[in-house]
């Protein structure tokens, strides 16, 4: 999951030397660097991005996001072909197409050797020079020359002798092909390197077009009319628009009626175009889709901005969620994928933007904040034309002649799903790294937030390191991360190297010799996972032995901190997967804590488990079970979709699969061991089990409890539903309201009944001259961790249970009683129940039927009954009478059966006089709301209850209620004051 965290560029578009007086070579308008952008297009990782102004494309650096090319067309070239209106890129990033405004497509090529006629060399070294043609740069690092000494020095002190060589490749832009369109041009995008898929209305249909070969009698063009495409019913509605996803062969056609049709393009010697049409319940304009295949999700888009999100799956499209718009949003522009596996979506809208998850949770709005609009000028976000995420962690806005890159902070489950690594989540940014601590931190009390997580500083539930020089400049992406039990050890796997972190000896250490290809001879990571297993570590490494790929896991000892320098003999334990019957290649793995099993999965399916024992610093790995899992997935198209895998239970397993929970249960009564596999849950974003007894599932609107104590059978299992926003948790899932952000949940502390979230803040903006030549305010956003206490959930679903039970309810409420009395907060949830049914119940009552009525009339006394247990109902009374207005308080007591004074006379029996003089100013209020007299009895009762809490010395509570009385009557608190004087002599 992503969270942006601040602004850390403005970059202007670079500023190119006006043309020469009467040059032939060039004919434009000074200035391009001041024309607006109309869009950006990111590229593959370590590929540059470009920007396109009407008349120019910038070519711009992936890692540091610096302008490295560009090109402006000369006004005949605008004469001629028309202004630049959109652009697409291959699927190998290689080519960027524009397309203009006069029907015409312009196809850049990127070439980094100039040497090389196909221009797809990565090999180049760009080398700079100083003025007495010395080598000053190389690749961007300093070379090791005479004059250079000093600065060599401090370098490698930095970065050691190996200097780190993170390419600078001299990227240039060359226009390759410029392609006229006869027909109208309605949409198009590159199928791979050499194909392009044109949509064009006269006639209407869909061309493909082979740009590698050119042949006279056209054969290197098909065409598919939509007048002979059965399934596409009118006939008459145009192309709009087109969203295509090569990793499943799909593309979203929106056309001019307002309908959406999803294709699939199936390749033969002739192309085959498949569609369905997807309806949307909406009178708005679809606007945009987001096709994600690793959750088998469509996202639909409209002008309103409302997300309708589809599970694409074999049986036909279902709707699984609409989520509405914001309340303060106006006209969406366009939604996008975020994040390397699309774990967000990112939505434009004309003055702001929204980041959602996967599945409709709101991470992030800019409608939420009011400042950011306080200074027009200053506020970017009010004139954005395009948005769109860079693989180098970051989302980029262009707004008028400026890009704005975000930071992006992500979660380490959100691509290393295990149980490692949910129960100490991890936040990675580009420069360091947070570690939650909570565990070791006292939490503070009920329905507060935490200290903020701002990542400058140490705060009460994270540890925030700042990852090495030499990491950061030769890592493009970290791959896998994962802390130990204790927090304490820490290991980072990026595509280069991987790097361990002892946070007791506060060093960073590299783990070498595990980041050399001998077939290629380049330094690509061979590490591709990791975990902790009390102080030891787990790694999967795809090495080499004999120039053949083999998959280990390999085990290091807790010893692998004692020494400054890598040693093998830290290695205690490795398994090579080829040694297998069928030699297989690994996939991912886990680590039961709670029964110390290791589990393995490989390419062939199969699962194989280990039981892990230590003593001192020695470990014992011995395996114990294996699964044979392919005929449970026989029509799996991509194995890599799988994103997790865990016990649970003796024999059973779970699996998340493009976002489908399955358990995978052995089959009874065969001779043979078959594995059956159920659907648990439809589409969740992950799943967790912070104990042995409880099971989470996050669908990206609720967190699903399952109760799997004593060996149940998940299939019979019914999920409490828990919300942030909500009691219940009983809003509808497949609607969901979005006006607010809400906390995603990262992390739960079952012994407290808590889940943790993360949400997004922006504390102050900075003031500054809004003239081009200053640069702009850094918004200041931070993360702030909040926390959910979900006892309130399970007791109210509880509590729904027994009224489901009716007459066969036999002891449950004492047995709901019994399992969380011990919780400090238990009267507090039953209160707020309470509330809760009172309050809410009110305002829906008359629109109910009888059912409806009887069933909440059942509930409040199945509640009350459980309030009754506690031995402290009438505190509970007290504290919600508090907390809910006087014309609620009818209500209360006509469902209870009793007044307030018999509530009273009960505390009076049970001498609890504390209770009872907060108790008789809710009977005076009850009883003489209008009235400032109080009664001979009531005054005896005063009296009677002043005098023993004197005796007790309770002076606050004297006090406090000597106090109401002088507001109801000055005289006669006077005169009580007296007699209690009197007494006390």
């Amino acid at each position: 999951m992503l969270w942006p965290i601040s602004v850390s560029q403005v970059i202007k578009l670079p500023e190119l030397p006006s043309p020469k007086p009467g040059s032939q070579q060039a004919s434009y308008k000074p200035h391009p660097h001041l024309d607006p952008i109309r869009q950006v297009c990111q590229n593959k990782r370590n590929n540059p991005f470009v920007a396109i102004t009407y008349r120019s494309i910038f070519l711009f650096n992936y890692k540091t996001n610096a302008a490295i090319g560009a090109h402006v067309r000369s006004e005949e070239s605008l004469e001629a072909l028309g202004e630049n209106v959109h652009v697409e890129r291959s699927q190998d990033g290689s080519k960027f197409v524009v397309e203009t405004g006069k029907n015409f497509l312009l196809i850049y090529t990127i070439s980094t050797n100039p040497e090389n006629s196909n221009g797809t060399s990565l090999e180049e070294t760009l080398t700079v020079f100083g003025e007495s043609q010395n080598k000053m740069l190389q690749n961007g690092y300093i070379l090791d020359l005479d004059d250079t000494k000093n600065v060599q020095s401090y370098f490698s002190s930095i970065f050691g002798n190996n200097v780190p060589m993170f390419p600078n490749h001299d990227h240039t832009l060359r226009i390759r092909l410029v392609l006229k369109i006869q027909s109208k041009l309605l949409d198009y995008f590159l199928l791979d390197k050499q194909r392009l898929i044109i949509f064009t209305k006269e006639p209407h249909a869909i061309q493909i077009v082979n740009l590698g070969e050119t042949k006279e009698d056209g054969k290197h063009i098909e065409v598919h009319q939509f007048d002979d495409l059965e399934w596409y019913s009118d006939k008459e509605a145009l192309v709009k628009k087109c969203v295509f996803n090569p990793a499943l062969g799909l593309f979203l056609i929106i056309n001019d009626k307002n309908e959406c049709w999803l294709c699939l393009l199936k390749e033969g010697p002739q192309f085959e175009i498949q569609g369905q049409k997807i309806v949307l319940n909406t009178d708005s304009e679809i606007i945009d889709a987001v096709i994600n295949e690793y959750y088998s999700l469509l996202t639909v888009a409209t002008r309103d901005g409302q997300l309708f999100i589809y599970k694409l799956a074999h049986g036909g499209i279902q709707l699984v969620r609409r989520v509405k718009k914001h309340i303060h949003s106006d006209d969406l522009i366009s939604i996008n994928p975020v994040g390397s596996e699309k774990q967000c979506v990112l939505a434009l809208f004309e003055k702001g933007w929204n980041l959602y998850s996967r599945l409709g949770n709101l991470n992030f709005s800019t409608f939420d904040y009011d400042n950011l609009s306080s200074v027009p000028d200053i506020n970017w976000c009010s004139s954005l034309v395009d948005g769109q995420y860079s693989h180098n962690q970051e989302l980029i806005f262009a707004s008028k002649h400026r890009l704005f890159v975000v930071e992006l902070a992500a979660l380490n489950h959100s691509r290393n799903y295990n149980s490692i690594n949910f129960r100490r989540p991890l936040i990675v940014r580009k420069d360091t790294v947070s570690v939650f601590k909570g565990y070791d931190k006292a939490l503070i009390d009920y329905h507060s937030n935490f200290e903020d997580m701002d990542f400058s500083k140490d705060t009460n539930l994270w540890i925030n390191l700042e990852l090495p020089e030499r990491f950061k400049l030769t890592n493009l992406d970290i791959v896998a991360s994962s802390v130990n039990d204790d927090g304490n050890c820490l290991c980072i796997v990026g595509d280069s190297n991987t790097i361990v972190h002892n946070l007791t000896k506060n060093r960073w250490k590299e783990l070498i010799g595990l980041n050399y290809n001998p077939v290629t001879e380049s330094g690509k990571n061979l590490v591709v996972n990791c975990l902790w297993w009390q102080g030891f570590l787990f790694l999967a490494v795809a090495n080499y032995r004999q120039d053949q790929l083999v998959s280990e896991i390999v085990v290091y000892s807790p010893n692998i901190f004692n020494n400054d320098e890598y040693c093998d003999d830290h290695i205690v334990w490795r398994f090579n997967l080829n040694e297998t019957k069928v030699g297989e290649q690994f996939l991912l793995f886990d680590i039961d804590t709670f029964t110390d099993e290791l589990i393995v999965l490989t390419t062939q399916l199969n699962c194989y488990c280990w039981k892990i024992s230590h003593e001192a610093n020695k470990i014992t790995i011995k395996r114990t079970r294996a699964y044979q899992l392919k005929d449970s997935f026989v029509n799996l198209a991509n194995m890599f979709h799988i994103k997790c895998i865990s016990r649970v239970g003796e024999d059973d397993l779970l699996m998340l699969v493009k976002g489908s929970l399955y358990y995978i249960k052995k089959a009874a009564g065969r001779s043979k061991t078959i594995y059956q596999r159920f659907t648990l849950l439809e589409n969740v974003e992950y799943y967790q089990r912070p104990s042995a007894d409880i099971l989470l599932a996050f669908n990206g609107h609720k967190t699903l409890y399952y109760d799997i104590a004593h060996g149940r059978d998940l299939n019979d299992l019914e999920p409490v539903s828990i919300q942030w926003q909500s009691m219940g948790g009983n809003e509808r899932d497949d609607e969901v309201e979005a006006n607010a952000t809400m906390p995603y949940p990262i992390v739960a502390i079952p012994e407290k009944r808590l889940i943790l979230g993360l949400e997004v803040d922006i504390s102050r903006i900075g003031v500054v001259d809004v003239q081009d030549t200053v640069d702009e305010s850094m918004q200041v956003i931070k993360l702030s961790t909040v926390k959910k206490n979900y006892l309130v959930n399970l007791v109210d679903y509880y509590v729904m249970l027994a009224v489901q039970l009716g007459d066969a309810d036999k002891g449950s409420l004492e047995e709901v009683y019994k399992n969380f009395h011990r919780y400090k907060h238990f009267n507090f949830c039953l209160e707020l129940l309470l509330l809760n049914h009172i309050v809410d119940g009110k305002q829906s009552d008359d629109n109910e039927d009888i059912t409806d009525l009887v069933i909440k009339d059942r509930y409040f006394q199945k509640l009350n009954e459980l309030i009754a247990l506690t031995k402290f109902k009438h505190s509970i009374y007290l504290n919600f009478l508090k907390k809910v207005e006087n014309q609620n308080w009818i209500r209360f007591f006509d469902k209870v059966g009793e007044t307030p004074r018999d509530m009273l006379q009960e505390i009076l029996d049970d001498k609890n006089y504390k209770l009872a003089a907060h108790f008789l100013i809710v009977v005076m209020n009850f009883e003489k709301e209008d009235d400032s007299v109080i009664s001979l009895q009531d005054q005896e009762i005063l009296l009677e209850i002043l005098n023993k809490l004197v005796i007790y010395k309770d002076y606050g509570t004297s006090f406090e209620l000597l106090r109401f009385i002088k507001i109801v009557d000055d005289k006669l608190c006077d005169s009580i004051t007296k007699k209690l004087l009197v007494k006390d002599k």
